[in-house]
């Protein structure tokens, strides 16, 4: 196999420009006309000189808020009347971001070539998730992309705005962790070691603290590295545990049980679940493959296995509000809004005033924690820094009570 750079005209006599795998010149070719392309120049790619400029686009990432502004635009052209290849084209144009602009031709490319939307977007699995493939699918079949791509953009942009808040709320106290440790490690590197001398020299009896301080320190000291293959170590290891499902479980009971942010999460996971369902029940997903895809994309394994189960339930011919109902994990609200969704025909219309309730729930906990954390963390952090002070500062007073 062999890579081709090619130049070809289309059907319309637009200039098409790119780069194909192929045995041969002519297998190449014959792939070429198959898409019906009209081949101008074919040459074999040639390897090129390190580039840092590429190097460093193959390692940019496509960010959440870059696929949404993609989703937006194209329901607004494709709803305006404009063809989804010459859309797909304009904003491949636009697009900042290098590798998503190469996402985007190859989208684009494969439609040309007779491929649908959705069996395109499904070759990139990293950057379009199931329920954005069958969402899409559905909207094809319904006839209907452009209003998908609507409820896409949306479902997305508020899924963005919970991930943006949390994580707003979580810098401080991290900020505050890592200024503490730092400190603390600037101490017992700079601080403690002249005054451990000046200690010894006098003879004097140190606290408890102190010594403890002074063991650190000579500890930091003399095994550094030993530290710094620690967290290392801790930090792979960790990363390792959870990719397992005990680690995964472990920490999803965990995030669902820790004091404060436990109801957090859980608002959170509903608001997914719900948003996530009426964007596919709306799109024309049936229900029993929208429980599926929901259970995958919520990030919870609890929840997953909570909606595996009530599909099982679904499937056997119960309604969605019974499981539910049942499980110790959906509020009451929850069944009770769904069981009216399900007398009245409504379910998306129901979802959705639910997504939309617990979105605002989970906007208002975060402002919540936020306003409880800043005066709580001032504590945390004076109540350490105190303690280093007072366990550098004893002896010193002590040191001087006995001189005089």
């Amino acid at each position: 196999m062999a890579d081709y750079i090619y130049k070809a005209r289309d059907a319309t006599g637009q200039p098409k420009s790119g780069e194909i795998s192929a045995a041969t010149e002519e297998a190449a070719a014959e792939m070429l006309a198959e898409h019906r392309l009209i081949l101008t120049k074919l040459e074999v790619k040639r390897e090129k000189a390190f580039d840092v400029t590429e190097v460093l686009n193959k390692l940019s990432r496509v960010g959440f808020k870059d696929r949404v502004i993609f989703t937006r635009q194209l329901g607004t052209m494709i709803k305006s009347g404009l063809p989804i290849v010459q859309a797909l084209n304009i904003l491949a144009e636009q697009t900042s971001n290098k590798k998503f602009q190469k996402v985007i031709g190859e989208i684009s490319a494969g439609i040309e070539g007779g491929s649908s939307f959705s069996s395109m977007l499904a070759k990139y699995p990293k950057l379009f998730d199931r329920v954005y493939i069958n969402m899409t699918k559905a909207g094809e079949a319904s006839g209907q992309l452009d209003v998908t791509l609507d409820r896409l953009a949306t479902q997305q942009e508020k899924s963005y705005g919970i991930i943006k808040k949390v994580r707003g709320a979580m810098l401080y106290p991290a900020f505050v962790l890592v200024a503490l440790i730092g400190a603390t490690v600037l101490m017992l590197l700079i601080v403690i070691p002249p005054l451990k001398t000046i200690f010894e020299g006098a003879g004097a009896d140190l606290p408890f603290a102190t010594q403890v301080l002074i063991k650190l320190s000579d500890a930091l000291q003399s095994f550094w590295y030993l530290f710094i293959l620690g967290a290392v170590v801790l930090v792979l290891g960790g990363r390792q545990l959870l990719q397992t499902e005990g680690g995964q479980d472990a920490l999803d009971r965990f995030k669902l049980r820790v004091p404060i942010f436990g109801p957090l999460f859980k608002k959170i996971y509903i608001a997914r679940f719900t948003r996530t369902l009426s964007s596919l029940v709306s799109g024309g997903v049936p229900i029993l493959q929208a429980l599926d895809i929901v259970g995958e994309s919520i990030g919870s394994r609890t929840y997953e296995r909570a909606l595996k189960k009530a599909a099982k339930e679904v499937e056997g011919g119960v309604q969605l509000s019974q499981p539910i109902r049942g499980n110790p994990n959906f509020p009451p609200l929850v069944s009770q809004m769904i069981s009216v969704g399900e007398q009245t025909g409504k379910m998306d219309e129901v979802l959705s005033k639910l997504a939309s309730f617990y979105e605002e729930e989970v906007d208002n906990l975060v402002k919540n924690l936020t306003t409880l954390m800043e005066p709580l963390l001032m504590v945390v952090m004076g109540a350490a820094v105190g303690g280093l002070l007072i366990a550098i500062l004893m002896p010193i007073y002590n040191l001087g009570s006995v001189i005089k």
